[in-house]
């Protein structure tokens, strides 16, 4: 019952931050910004550069992570959580790699 609670929650997240990210990801293309943009403009002051750094560092925290935990799981698509965080965002595929976790330690 807890881990049906638990990737519910895990699953709103990850549709909230899918519709948030990405709603501003869509001005921005829309706008005419591209990737080279997008990044410079995370650094337009200190607090967006503070932001920017933390969420780097987390993310490459959170890959390892993905990475080592999907190996000791057998999780074999670990990658395409990775490729996900880049792409989609990391608020989304993490989420996402947490209900797989938790539907194989589940099963095993």
């Amino acid at each position: 019952m807890m881990k049906n609670i638990e990737n519910s929650s895990y699953l709103i997240i990850a549709i909230l931050a899918l519709i948030a990210c990405w709603f501003f990801n869509i001005q921005h293309i829309l706008s005419g910004g591209g990737l080279v943009n997008f990044i410079t403009n995370n650094f337009t002051n200190p607090a967006s550069s503070s932001i920017s750094v933390d969420l780097t560092f987390l993310f490459l925290s959170l890959s390892i992570w993905i990475c080592v935990e999907s190996k000791k799981l057998n999780i074999g698509i670990w990658w395409l959580y990775i490729l996900s965080g880049l792409v989609i965002g990391i608020s989304f595929s993490f989420p996402i790699f947490l209900i797989h976790r938790n539907l194989r330690l589940k099963n095993s």
